[in-house]
Order: structure tokens, then sequence, then C-alpha cells
């Protein structure tokens, strides 16, 4: 049996998270399970939003954020972050 996470639990761990507005949520006090761009496996941030509305995660750490496109694959059921 295969099982499926959520993408944010393949990614990282948090400590609490919230609904910000309708389809984006921010998780706060992350860090990464596994490397990630130019990110390191077990980098901290002080929140990552996921913006489902506009395909948008976003990495904020110390008022500095980065910003990906998240683009999902229907055929395979993957996210690919550009």
């Amino acid at each position: 049996m295969i099982k499926k996470e959520a993408f944010e639990c393949q990614l990282f761990t948090w400590d609490n998270w919230d609904e910000i507005e309708m389809g984006c949520l921010q998780f706060n006090n992350c860090k990464l399970i596994k490397k990630f761009h130019q990110f390191k496996k077990d980098a901290k941030f002080d929140y990552i939003c996921i913006d489902l509305s506009h395909s948008i995660i976003e990495f904020t750490k110390k008022e500095k954020s980065h910003k990906f496109k998240m683009i999902l694959d229907q055929s395979t059921t993957t996210m690919e972050i550009k």
C-alpha cells in the first residue's frame, strides 16, 4: 500500500498553522526535512506560506522571503516547484 501525504508533510515540519485567508495557509516555526532548491535539509524558517489560489509557496526567515511557483501535474498527481 502506498502512503500518500500532503505536500507540506513531505517537505517540512511545523509547530502550528493558520489559514490566513481562504486557500492561503501559514505554517509557523518550520524546519525542512529534505533539501529544497538552495535550502539545505534542517534549514529553519519563521514561517512558510502556501497560497493555493495563486500556486505560490513562500519561505520567510528574519523578514527575508523566497517565493516559488507551484505546478501541479494532474496526470501523475505530483507537484513541481520552480
